[in-house]
């Protein structure tokens, strides 16, 4: 669950780099597939933070 959550941490950092056109015409493709995510690209790292906390709760689970 924690590599989920660093997957959809770095996810966010990409498409709010496609959103700003930080690396030019690279990551354009990236909002044509996940326009909604271009648009509020913290969405993800809302969801990214759920899945973090989740995961603490299951590993504090198993003390």
């Amino acid at each position: 669950m924690f590599f989920v959550s660093v997957v959809l941490f770095i996810l966010a950092g990409l498409f709010f780099a496609a959103s700003r056109g930080e690396f030019g015409g690279q990551l354009r493709p990236l909002c044509q597939f996940g326009d909604i995510f271009c648009a509020h690209p913290q969405w993800m790292l809302y969801i990214a933070a759920i899945c973090l906390v989740w995961a603490l709760f299951l590993k504090v689970d198993r003390i």
